[in-house]
């Protein structure tokens, strides 16, 4: 049976059942490890009772906490953020762990923030579409097809190409790259 089927109480039994281990209420993630493991409702079954985690905490008397935001990010900050972190931009992936370990605005941030264009210019890291790999490969390989191996290692020459496997997930294989870049 589902845990939240077995809670057909009333928010007073709810309470006294919470009671017992309300130290453990100190967030819904924590709490929905620590229920699962004690066979306790999940925290969206309490909260249908409560109507949100602070009311429930409230209930049982416990410290609320504000709900935690991410940062809020200036254009002018994330705009110093390029100029000075300009050379972790490697990639998009190796930015995401770089600012995750020294707390800084993810790359979507600054995409979403100051456009895709303006990041790209500040960075030279390329966002890839269908078309820019389209004028890329042919810029390399305006005649014949490339071989992953031939693309390979071009890539590892020049650190700014994406790898084969980023044409390949835009062009759902090698083969099909090859019809789209060269045939059409």
């Amino acid at each position: 049976m589902a845990r939240n089927k077995k809670y057909p109480l009333d928010q007073q039994k709810l309470i006294d059942l919470l009671q017992n281990h309300k130290d453990q209420m100190t967030s819904m993630s924590k709490w929905n490890v620590y229920s699962k493991e004690h066979d306790l409702p999940h925290s969206q079954t309490i909260i249908k009772y409560f109507g949100t985690w602070n009311k429930v905490k409230e209930a049982l008397s416990l410290e609320q906490q504000g709900q935690s935001r991410p940062p809020e990010y200036t254009d002018e900050m994330l705009l110093e953020y390029l100029d000075r972190y300009k050379e972790e931009f490697t990639s998009i992936s190796e930015w995401n762990t770089f600012a995750k370990t020294n707390q800084l605005p993810s790359y979507y941030t600054f995409t979403r923030h100051l456009g895709t264009e303006i990041v790209e210019q500040k960075t030279m890291t390329m966002v890839w579409d269908k078309n820019k790999l389209k004028r890329l490969i042919l810029s390399y390989f305006p005649d014949t097809p490339p071989t992953v191996t031939k693309w390979m290692e071009v890539a590892n020459k020049e650190k700014k190409l994406p790898s084969h496997m980023t044409i390949v997930r835009h062009f759902k294989s090698w083969a099909q790259m090859k019809y789209e870049v060269y045939r059409s």
